[in-house]
């Protein structure tokens, strides 16, 4: 989702600035401006919370966790994943407006509570 903003930024990853990054997760050999994990792991806990509110905060606490991960794994800088959950907001906001993706979603968010119990 993010490809052409990588592409058009071209910000090579931490370890590639210093040797003293080690990584500790798989390299990529995309850019590292925005964050792909990040973007879609917001865009995934939006998703979720929308379906299931009353797990809102578990999973937005975890959505955010899984971008920190990133900086962590010395794989991204912190603006990599601030950018990531900006668009991965944007593109939550932009998907609820399509009557297709509306339709799917009650779908899914009955299945999905139907499962949890709730």
């Amino acid at each position: 989702m993010v490809d052409p903003a990588k592409d058009g930024w071209k910000r090579p990853r931490p370890h590639l600035y210093s040797d003293l990054v080690k990584p500790v997760v798989p390299l990529s050999k995309s850019g590292s401006y925005p964050s792909g994990h990040t973007t879609v792991g917001t865009l995934m806990g939006i998703v979720l919370s929308n379906m299931v509110p009353e797990k809102r905060e578990a999973l937005m606490r975890r959505a955010w966790e899984y971008g920190q991960n990133r900086v962590i794994g010395g794989i991204h800088y912190p603006s990599d994943i601030e950018a990531g959950r900006i668009a991965g907001t944007v593109i939550a906001q932009t998907i609820m407006q399509h009557d297709d993706y509306k339709a799917e979603f009650e779908a899914a968010k009955a299945e999905l509570r139907s499962t949890l119990g709730l």
